[in-house]
């Protein structure tokens, strides 16, 4: 956060390792945190933040897929909705199965 904010959207946060291959991971992983008490991000807004992802890959690569697959689910509306939310993790995870499905039929990527 000192070389610059990673709060994306009202009282939302991506955090990211800047070295993500040191972790050694065998797999990428993202964790959804609902904090109890909100913090200071400094984000452009001045709110604090309440909502953390937490985005953790063994190469840079992986870590920028899924970065940009996130930012594109939270820019969607209803997406965003759930976790303002709070929803239960099952509407949570189908809001992402939806954004994505979207996303690759518009692309022309998908099945």
């Amino acid at each position: 956060e000192a070389m610059g904010t990673t709060a994306v959207v009202v009282r939302l946060v991506l955090t990211h390792p800047r070295h993500p291959v040191v972790l050694s991971v065998p797999q990428p992983a993202l964790r959804l945190c609902f904090l109890a008490k909100p913090l200071d991000f400094q984000a452009p807004d001045g709110k604090p933040v309440d909502t953390v992802f937490a985005i953790v890959c063994p190469t840079v690569h992986e870590h920028l897929q899924l970065l940009a697959r996130l930012a594109i689910a939270i820019r969607d509306e209803a997406f965003h909705r759930l976790l303002r939310e709070r929803a239960p993790t099952e509407q949570i995870l189908s809001g992402i199965e939806r954004v994505e499905s979207a996303f690759l039929l518009n692309t022309g990527t998908g099945a």
